[in-house]
């Protein structure tokens, strides 16, 4: 009977908005929305890491999917006009985790496309990746912070940036890549 609850209210929005009325005029409902929206915030901030201006806002505001999205945890197929989105938080590497067919993701796949925000965002939406397991067992996040990290590996790869009894060597190129790249980003 549990389980067919939990089935009907992940898809009868009426009855979501309906247990959330009831739930937010409790503590637990109250303390459960605020866990929501602070690990929500971190969430965008992580993507606002990874993905450009225009892709960002895309992502949340203009895409939408053309068929309804085909879910079975930790696996996802999202598509969308033209492109389809595969996500698999069972994987360790961002080539693995992250994929959609889109040509400007296939051109720089050091930032997200639109495509693959939009999806991040509905599965993490719509399947509770946002609730108290996000900092400690989350497949998501650490999908997420994977993407960052192999994308760092990548940018000191191509500046050359090595390491010499555990300090960076030339410092000074690291200084002004991350200098040219703020300067780039308040001109656009």
């Amino acid at each position: 009977m549990e389980q067919d609850f939990k089935d009907k209210l992940s898809q009868d929005k009426t009855l979501q908005a309906q247990v959330l009325d009831v739930l937010k005029g409790t503590e637990v409902g109250k303390a459960y929305a605020e866990t929501i929206a602070k690990n929500y915030f971190e969430f965008i901030k992580i993507l606002t890491n990874c993905t450009m201006d225009d892709d960002l806002i895309n992502g949340f505001f203009k895409n939408k999917f053309t068929e309804d999205p085909k879910y079975s945890k930790p696996v996802s197929e999202l598509k969308f006009d033209y492109n389809t989105v595969h996500l698999n938080f069972k994987c360790h590497e961002k080539r693995d985790i992250f994929n959609c067919d889109c040509i400007k993701y296939a051109e720089n796949p050091l930032q997200l496309c639109s495509h693959l925000v939009t999806a991040i965002d509905h599965i993490f939406r719509s399947h509770s990746y946002g609730d108290n397991f996000w900092n400690d067992s989350n497949r998501m996040k650490r999908g997420l912070e994977n993407l960052l990290r192999e994308n760092i590996e990548i940018i000191l790869d191509r500046l050359d940036i090595t390491e010499e009894h555990g300090a960076i060597k030339d410092e000074h190129e690291i200084m002004d890549f991350i200098s040219g790249t703020i300067k780039t980003k308040n001109n656009s």
